[in-house]
């Protein structure tokens, strides 16, 4: 698994929108988010809740050094009236270790429309991975902010593809079966439902290769840190044509933050499979 560590003007040859004029030059990459479940926290009414449809815009321009950020359609309770919010001209910039782009606004005024709000700890992170496997790059975002000193915003992929490192060792004494880089996973959530998919791509125990694994219908919580999925029974998963065995987990648990950090446990009667995932770059 390969994780891209890129200049922004890398991504401005591969994915820019770039627009030129002569008087105010600009090179510009335009990103839209709306794959998204939004989990708001009212804090002075003590309530949560989980809305969709909310619509992020970001503009990059790599010349300035500042970003536009639009958000439309977002809703603070279910069934409520949809908002829309502005940031112009934050600041951005690239983490050196992971090679994620970062939008940090400690505090801004939106003015749409004639409405105000205030928006605090603003914190955009857009990471990317190339897979290998699927041929295609991956982008990960996660958005986070404070809204008028009341409400908490976390916004998270729907579904995602999680790269990482998956460790295998064996239940009865603890030794290490597997560790590997090969193996990659995703999720998908279902908010009407409040169920899950987490799917597994080649893994391998050593013993059987799986090409895909899918557990379905897994339980899960949207929290201020994101997603959590606890299941303690037998679950067979879901495979592709294979000649492999059926696989059964006894035990699934994920905690994947916004951040885009994820650990993963599947527990088997034989082994324990763990997963530590991330977009994290490697270190050159």
């Amino acid at each position: 698994m390969k994780i891209i560590k890129t200049s922004l003007m890398t991504i401005v040859a591969a994915l820019a929108l770039t627009s030129c004029d002569s008087g105010d030059p600009k090179q510009t990459v335009q990103y839209g988010y709306d794959n998204n479940i939004t989990y708001v926290t009212d804090r002075t009414d003590n309530t949560t809740a989980t809305t969709e449809a909310a619509y992020y815009i970001m503009d990059f321009d790599v010349i300035s050094g500042k970003a536009n950020v639009d958000i439309s359609n977002l809703r603070l309770t279910a069934g409520g009236s949809p908002i829309r919010l502005k940031i112009e001209q934050a600041t951005y910039g690239q983490d050196k270790e992971t090679g994620a782009i970062v939008i940090n606004v400690p505090n801004a005024t939106s003015t749409v429309g004639g409405t105000s709000h205030t928006i605090s700890n603003f914190k955009l992170s857009q990471s990317m991975a190339y897979i290998s496997s699927l041929g295609q790059t991956s982008i990960y975002y996660a958005v986070s902010f404070e809204l008028d000193g009341r409400y908490n915003v976390v916004a998270v992929q729907k579904a995602a593809y999680l790269p990482g490192s998956t460790t295998i060792t064996r239940n009865s004494d603890g030794s290490v079966v597997n560790n590997t880089n090969r193996t990659f996973y995703s999720y998908e959530l279902d908010r009407d439902k409040s169920t899950a998919r987490v799917t597994a791509y080649y893994l391998d125990d050593k013993e059987n290769i799986y090409p895909q694994l899918a557990f379905e219908d897994l339980p899960f919580t949207l929290t201020s840190r994101g997603i959590e999925i606890n299941v303690e029974e037998d679950i067979t998963a879901k495979q592709l044509s294979t000649t492999a065995p059926p696989f059964v987990a006894t035990a699934i648990s994920l905690d994947s933050r916004y951040d885009s950090s994820t650990l993963l446990r599947i527990r088997t009667a034989d082994n324990l499979i763990t997963a530590s995932l991330s977009y994290r770059a490697k270190k050159q």
